[in-house]
């Protein structure tokens, strides 16, 4: 039992989609016709982004993203603090010790998933996190249009370091 009352285990979710070695992977795999997940994997609409998550069919306010999550190595609060702060990009804090690194973990869609902040884009999603599964999900905060990019909240944690990397 951690000090926070929840049983800690390093285990991991399946992945949204198996065996993706890189981002690339994961364009194709999720534009794949067979691939029946509610969203795909593409370039961002923000420039200097990389990668990003879009709807793949038209999104319910409310409703989850179907087959987009967010887990990888599982991290005790220890482990996330041992990291230096280049290397906590992709790290989430679940719980007080409970953190998902999904750096190496390109089959979790909800990795692509970027943040609107300092862009005209608002934020369409949120990140549900469920500490028993070491996994969070996406919920659509209004009415999304099939082919738009996904966006979520990342925290002032998140832009308070990643400014203080750059």
């Amino acid at each position: 039992m951690s000090q926070s009352g929840v049983p800690f285990n390093r285990a991991r979710p399946p992945l949204d989609v198996e065996g993706v070695r890189s981002a690339s992977e994961a364009c194709a795999a999720t534009s794949s016709a067979s691939f029946t997940g509610g969203a795909r994997v593409g370039p961002s609409t923000i420039k200097g982004a990389g990668y990003g998550l879009f709807a793949r069919s038209r999104l319910a306010r409310g409703e989850l993203v179907g087959g987009a999550s967010y887990s990888g190595d599982v991290l005790s609060l220890a482990d996330a603090l041992k990291l230096g702060d280049d290397d906590k990009e992709y790290v989430m804090a679940m719980h007080f010790n409970v953190h998902v690194d999904a750096k190496r973990h390109y089959g979790y869609l909800g990795r692509y998933v970027n943040d609107s902040e300092g862009t005209a884009f608002q934020r369409n999603v949120k990140f549900e996190k469920n500490v028993a599964e070491r996994r969070a999900t996406l919920r659509a905060l209004r009415d999304i249009d099939a082919g738009e990019e996904l966006f979520a909240e990342y925290g002032r944690g998140y832009w308070r370091r990643a400014r203080n990397v750059k």
